[in-house]
């Protein structure tokens, strides 16, 4: 019985080793691939002999197999085994060859790839004393003044926030706003496709960070309120791609210089701020701007027992490392558009990527039951990300049909998603219905100043804005937060 368990364990081992090995090896593989595919679209070219030899190895191979079967058919003849003896060694040596040719080459693009990243150097200088000495030379433009805007600075990072586009998100729900999305992608300046881009993809490739670079939604319209105290009717979208993001909005703030003439590719600043007299900058309004500016959705959400949902971001994630994030956060997809130039309910649009990023990051997308895949949610504000070159966030509050229990028991993250995020282990401190339905939104805000005194700095900076938008939210508008709860 020992022996039978013990071979079972030992097949089980030799079985998980190889699994891992082979998927080490794709992983590799891959890597090779992308750097290839990015090197080749850039300045430096591949060896165009690459696909000729592609051809080497199993031609090779199928004569030395041809020769080995030939040779033990034919072993008692001397002379034929003279015969099939040469090629057999002949082909050895060739796939011998072809394998250190290869591994020569690998090091040859790594090395290649290396020399093209040290071409220009990305240099990030905003701190907190550079924010100080910009907090009165940044400015936002006439428009986003009179609807309301101001800067606002939080620990880790500072955006543009209107209280008065938040009051019509909250009584209005979104409702009447219509999207369409024009046939258009967004496309980036000359020197951001032929230098930023692939220099920031091949970095992010050869250090192994997560990336995949998919469609994504643009927001090219500003969210203002009219003369009559409304929303725009009407807001324009465009696709763009999400290494466009990194490559705009995410080097705001931050020096792109030449690394052979010393010159300033890009200022940190261009792309999304506008000078003026006297040293200040104004943000460009979204039709004008140059950046990539993809929607982002942030999303606070409680289970029907009322105990908030959080996330604890791993060293592993791009955006927010080691910092408290949201329930769940992210970005419209490009398939999220379900037409082009039709006009569909915008609302919408934002409610199904928020829903998706939720269920993602709280692990339970995909689980059967419909009471884990039930989400009621509500719009609470919007603001853009002044830190990151103006992008375009929209927040929300929701509310989960499981409990806590449920969730903590059927939520299953995917191999990347457990790798970059996991489940924030709440606590009676982080419930709002242990007091009952009339008091939720005095609740919200005790929750909300625990949460930041408690946390501190560790709060993302989607989190950070959650906190103090749930504030207004409860103190501005008590009564829609109390039926959004006790109606969830």
């Amino acid at each position: 019985m020992f022996n039978w368990i013990a071979e079972k364990i030992g097949i089980r081992i030799i079985y998980n080793a190889w699994r891992e090995a082979c998927a080490e090896s794709r992983k590799a593989r891959d890597k090779k691939k992308d750097v290839e595919r990015i090197l080749g679209s850039s300045e430096i070219r591949t060896d165009a002999r690459d696909k000729e030899a592609k051809l080497v190895l199993p031609i090779a191979i199928m004569i030395f197999l041809i020769s080995l079967v030939s040779l033990i058919l034919n072993h008692e003849n001397l002379v034929r085994t003279l015969i099939f003896s040469i090629p057999l060694s002949l082909s050895a040596y060739l796939i011998i060859f072809d394998l250190l040719a290869r591994k020569l080459h690998t090091k040859s693009l790594f090395r290649s790839a290396e020399a093209y990243i040290n071409r220009i150097k990305i240099v990030d200088f905003f701190n907190y004393r550079f924010s100080e000495e910009y907090r009165d030379k940044i400015t936002l433009p006439r428009l986003y003044k009179d609807a309301g805007y101001n800067i606002i600075w939080l620990h880790n990072g500072f955006g543009a926030w209107s209280e008065r586009v938040s009051d019509c998100l909250i009584k209005t729900h979104g409702a009447g706003i219509a999207y369409y999305c024009d046939a258009s992608v967004f496309v980036p300046p000359a020197y951001v496709r032929n230098k930023i881009q692939p220099h920031i993809e091949l970095n992010r490739t050869l250090s192994s960070k997560h990336f995949h670079d998919g469609d994504k939604v643009r927001f090219c319209t500003d969210l203002i309120i009219d003369k009559d105290g409304k929303l725009p009717p009407k807001v324009r979208l465009q696709k763009a791609q999400y290494l466009t993001n990194l490559a705009t909005n995410d080097i705001s703030f931050m020096q792109v210089i030449d690394a052979r003439t010393r010159r300033i590719i890009y200022n940190g600043f261009d792309f999304f701020l506008k000078k003026l007299r006297g040293a200040k900058y104004e943000l460009r309004p979204y039709p004008v701007s140059l950046c990539s500016n993809q929607i982002g959705v942030s999303v606070l959400a409680f289970t029907s027992d009322g105990y908030l949902t959080l996330v604890d971001q791993t060293a592993a994630n791009i955006e927010s490392a080691g910092l408290l994030a949201p329930s769940g956060s992210g970005s419209l997809d490009g398939a999220d558009i379900t037409s082009i130039n039709e006009e569909q309910d915008f609302m919408e649009l934002l409610f199904k990527g928020a829903k998706r990023e939720l269920r993602e990051e709280l692990g339970i997308e995909g689980r059967g039951q419909d009471t884990i895949q039930s989400v009621d949610i509500l719009p609470i504000g919007f603001a853009s990300y002044l830190f990151r070159g103006g992008k375009p966030e929209f927040f929300f509050l929701a509310s989960l049909g499981c409990t806590w229990q449920q969730l903590s028991e059927q939520h299953r993250h995917s191999d990347e998603e457990q790798e970059l995020s996991q489940l924030f282990a709440s606590d009676e401190s982080y419930r709002i219905k242990g007091e009952k339905t009339a008091s939720v939104h005095a609740a919200l805000v005790r929750m909300m100043n625990d949460l930041k005194d408690k946390e501190g700095i560790r709060l993302s900076f989607q989190l950070e804005m959650l906190t103090e938008m749930v504030e207004y939210a409860c103190t501005g508008h008590p009564d829609e937060i109390d039926r959004f709860f006790n109606r969830a």
